[in-house]
Order: C-alpha cells, then sequence, then structure tokens
C-alpha cells in the first residue's frame, strides 16, 4: 500500500533585456536620454525530490523522501551605459556568477488516535551557496570567490481534533529557515574615471518559529464554510532589501514579531456565491540600529515590516443566470487594505495610504460548449496604487533620497476568450 514518487525538473534560460533610464531628476545630473540598463542573464536550475508514503488505512502514517537543487547563474552582468556611446566605461556595472546546491532529506509521522491526529515532523536542511566576482582580481580586491555552507534541523508539531464530522480543531508548531548567501558591492562611478573595486559580503540565514491555533467547518448541509485561526510569528535575522550606492543588497533585522488573525467565509445558496477573507495583522520590528547610505542612522524598533497593513479585506459576489442554451455569470471581487510601508526605515516618502480596488466581471458560457466569454473592469475606481518601492542613493543616475516607483494597473478593461479541449 506504500505509494512511491518523483518529482523533478531542469530548466535553462537565457535571458537579454535593455531599458532606458529616465527621470524627473536626470536633467539636473546631465544624464543623457540615451542612458540605458542592460541585463544579461543565463541561469540553470535542476529539482529533484523523491518521496516514499505509507498507506493511508492503520493508524500510524508516515512520509520520508530527499529533495536536491542545484542553480548555476552565469553571465550575470547588469550596467548603466550610454548607448550612444557604448565603447565609454560603464557608470555602474554589476557583473558576477552564482551557484547553489541544496539538499534537504525530511520525515513526518502522523499517529491517528480516534477523532484526533497528532503529527512530528523533522527536515534537515545543507545549503553551499558560492559568488564569484567577475571583475577581479582586475580590480584588485580580493577575495575574487566566496562561498559558505549552512546547515539547520526544522521541525514541526501538531494536532488535529476533528469535534465532529464538519467540524475541526487544529494546533501546531513549526520551525523555518533560509540560507543567507552574498551580496556584491558595487561603488558608484559617481564622479567618473574609472570604476571602484568591488567587494563580495555575506549576509546571515533567517529563521522563524511560528504558532498557529485555528477551527475549520462546513456548515449547514456544506453550504456555509467558516474558517479562522490566530498566529504568531517571531523571526531571527530576517532578510530585508535595502538600497544603497551598491545597488540593493540584502541586510539582517535581528528579531522581528508577527501575530494576527485571519478568517475565512463562503456562502452558497440560491442567491448566488459569496466569499468574505479578512487579515488583522501585526508586525513590528524589535530596537535595532540602521545606517543607510548617506550616513545617517535610524532605529527601527517599532515599525513596520515593509508590505504589511494591519487589515485587508477580500469580498465577491456572484450569481449565475440561465439565458437560452447557456449560463451568464455577473461577478464583483473587491479588495480595502489599509496603509502599509515600502521600506523598513517607515519613511513617509514609502507610505502606500488606504485604498480599495474593485473588478466586475460578466461571463457567458453556453451549456453543451467548452469555450466561455468574459467582459471585465479592473481597477473600477482607478486607485493609484504602489506595486513596488526603493530608496535611491546613487549619483548620477538618481538624486540621493530620491525613490523609484512602480505601480499597479490603472482602470483597465479587456475581454477574455478560453477555450478547453
Amino acid at each position: 500500500g506504500m505509494t512511491f514518487t518523483y518529482l523533478g525538473g531542469i530548466d535553462q534560460l537565457t535571458y537579454l533585456h535593455s531599458g532606458p533610464v529616465l527621470g524627473l531628476d536626470a536633467a539636473p545630473y546631465g544624464i543623457p536620454l540615451t542612458t540605458e540598463l542592460l541585463t544579461t542573464l543565463d541561469p540553470v536550475t535542476q529539482n529533484h525530490e523523491i518521496r516514499l508514503t505509507s498507506a493511508q488505512n492503520q493508524a500510524v502514517t508516515w512520509q520520508g523522501g530527499i529533495f536536491f537543487f542545484k542553480a548555476n547563474i552565469g553571465n550575470n552582468d547588469s550596467h548603466f551605459r550610454d548607448a550612444a556611446t557604448p565603447s565609454q566605461p560603464d557608470i555602474v556595472s554589476f557583473l558576477y556568477n552564482d551557484e547553489q546546491h541544496s539538499i534537504a532529506p525530511y520525515g513526518q509521522l502522523n499517529w491517528h488516535l480516534g477523532p484526533t491526529t497528532f503529527s512530528a515532523g523533522l527536515r534537515y536542511n545543507r545549503d553551499y551557496i558560492t559568488r564569484t566576482d567577475l571583475t577581479s582580481p582586475g580590480d584588485g580586491v580580493f577575495p575574487a570567490r566566496d562561498s559558505i555552507t549552512y546547515s539547520k534541523w526544522t521541525w514541526h508539531v501538531g494536532e488535529d481534533w476533528n469535534v465532529t464530522h464538519r467540524n475541526m480543531l487544529y494546533a501546531k508548531v513549526d520551525t523555518g529557515y533560509s540560507a543567507g548567501a552574498y551580496n556584491l558591492m558595487v561603488p558608484c562611478n559617481c564622479t567618473g574615471g574609472p570604476p571602484q573595486p568591488t567587494t563580495i559580503q555575506p549576509y546571515a540565514p533567517e529563521y522563524v518559529t511560528t504558532y498557529e491555533i485555528g477551527s475549520k467547518n462546513k456548515l449547514f448541509a456544506d453550504h456555509m464554510l467558516l474558517n479562522a485561526d490566530v498566529f504568531y510569528s517571531r523571526f531571527r535575522n530576517q532578510q530585508l532589501l535595502e538600497s544603497n550606492q551598491g545597488g540593493v543588497v540584502t541586510v539582517n533585522a535581528q528579531v522581528a514579531n508577527i501575530y494576527g488573525a485571519e478568517l475565512s467565509y463562503a456562502a452558497v445558496g440560491s442567491l448566488g456565491r459569496f466569499d468574505l477573507n479578512a487579515t488583522w495583522l501585526h508586525a513590528r520590528f524589535d530596537s535595532q540600529l540602521f545606517t543607510n547610505a548617506l550616513n545617517q542612522t535610524y532605529n527601527i524598533g517599532g515599525n513596520r515590516l515593509t508590505q504589511s497593513p494591519e487589515l485587508s479585506l477580500t469580498a465577491s459576489f456572484e450569481h449565475s443566470f440561465p439565458i437560452g442554451s447557456g449560463t451568464l455569470t455577473p461577478r464583483v471581487d473587491t479588495k480595502f487594505q489599509t496603509g502599509q510601508y515600502y521600506d523598513f526605515y517607515n519613511f513617509p516618502d514609502s507610505y502606500q495610504k488606504s485604498y480599495t480596488r474593485t473588478a466586475v466581471h460578466l461571463t457567458y458560457a453556453p451549456d453543451a460548449a467548452h469555450w466561455s466569454i468574459d467582459l471585465w473592469v479592473r481597477n473600477l475606481e482607478n486607485a493609484i496604487v504602489i506595486a513596488d518601492e526603493s530608496e535611491s542613493f546613487a549619483p548620477p543616475l538618481s538624486q540621493p533620497g530620491t525613490y523609484n516607483v512602480g505601480f499597479q494597473s490603472p482602470r483597465t478593461f479587456g475581454v477574455t476568450i478560453r477555450d478547453q479541449f
């Protein structure tokens, strides 16, 4: 009754992208309109997993296996240059190779004791990471190549209690780990002349312990679902992205605490289907000093984690009408989210205020066919919402203290035709 499973794949990609560098601060710094960011990348990745699972009709069930991952990212080159004079030295250049190997054996036991199931799992991670600075040894800075190995045991314990065949309570504790790696520090060639030496600097692994208690329920003959949970996570050495004169680098926050509650509700009836999801989140850093690229020091203690709104609500409603030999289904989806920051310094410049985004769909599907047509409008409010943001400290490409901001789509409308065959 055991089951053997293999999952795996190999992926090879050649990437080339060129884009202009334009901005409001280009003219004061004399940036030519022909300045471009050229990026090339040749990643090759492979992953393999072998898993053996016991039969499920016994008091103790188990699964175990091993996971392997390997990545070689070659020809990793990003550089700013003036396309009108490509023979001139680059303004800024990021040129390096990365390699990563990861192996992780794991196992889990489940003990079924009447309506209660106890579970316990263990996983061992071993990660090898190396980065090669391809501008060395020409710039005279060593090491031109650096590597490190991280290893960590992580574990899981939990309990599921089927109070009835439609109601379940659960509790669990899990630990997690993400390996460290390297930053390639590339000083900006801000005043002309020869490029400055680059260096390789490591950042630490991050660890997390999460506690969760929740309930899952089917009500009114499965016409209603109601799930809820509360959770608490404590991060150590959380990996954060920060912009500085060497580009975007990864730094570590010593301690961050996250706790909150989630609610998921769905109901289906003669009026249609209604879904509601709500999350309340409290995510704060402990006291810690950080110095940015302008040599300004801030204590981030009490600051909110990036992209951590305190309240998120999503709701949708749809109702189907028989129209001739098909079905017409109008649907409304809306999302409300309170404000959030895009940098861990919580500067006002990086704050996205509360917003709503609503989408409206009108879908027609014939009964005897496999196709459907969907007329839609997204972002009905035409809300201006930040998608990504980073502070820039790299003259002459930008003025120190300014922000590079990307936005989500404005109001869009269109039609989607789907076919199944």
